[in-house]
């Protein structure tokens, strides 16, 4: 595990990334259980929400982002460029 971020909109889950798997998981914070894994990010390092729907991750080793629809799982690459090192997301109403 590289990065750790706190999922304030669900409240009792935290969101991980597996530099050496690709991925990103969702963990119990009460047990530390494995809720939710999703793949396809080679690389995986920061992570940050895009409201309550969208968990966004920089992917280092593809030189993306990835952003997974948390009600499907779907995932889409976006690249960047270079090595991304982070990542923020702004939800405008």
């Amino acid at each position: 595990v590289e990065y750790v971020a706190f999922d304030y909109y669900h409240g009792r889950r935290l969101w991980v990334s597996d530099h050496a798997r690709g991925e990103v998981l969702a963990l119990s914070s009460e047990t530390g259980r494995v809720l939710r894994r999703l793949p396809g990010c080679p690389g995986a390092g920061p992570i940050a929400f895009g409201g309550q729907v969208w968990i966004v991750a920089t992917c280092r080793d593809a030189s993306a982002l990835a952003i997974w629809d948390t009600r499907t799982s779907k995932r889409t690459l976006v690249r960047v460029g270079a090595s991304p090192h982070g990542v923020a997301v702004a939800v405008v109403p």
